[in-house]
């Protein structure tokens, strides 16, 4: 496997032990700096007003009676 750099590691802020995301979008490979997702991450949930846990027990208790 051969990879071609649009930008010097350094150029973006990466060093040795960088944490990096490795994924696929549109088939290419996108390599993204792990603090960068996980900002935007947490970005998302900014809004989020409710316990996500339940809300996820909601909608298995949900599942479960349609499934009974």
């Amino acid at each position: 496997v051969r990879f071609v750099l649009a930008a010097a590691p350094a150029d973006l802020g990466l060093g040795p032990g960088a944490r990096l995301v490795a994924l696929v979008e549109d088939g290419r490979l996108v390599l993204t700096p792990w603090e960068r997702l996980e900002e935007e991450l947490w970005a998302e949930l900014a809004d989020v007003q409710e316990s996500l846990a339940e809300e996820l027990l909601r909608e298995r208790r949900l599942e479960a009676e349609k499934d009974a």
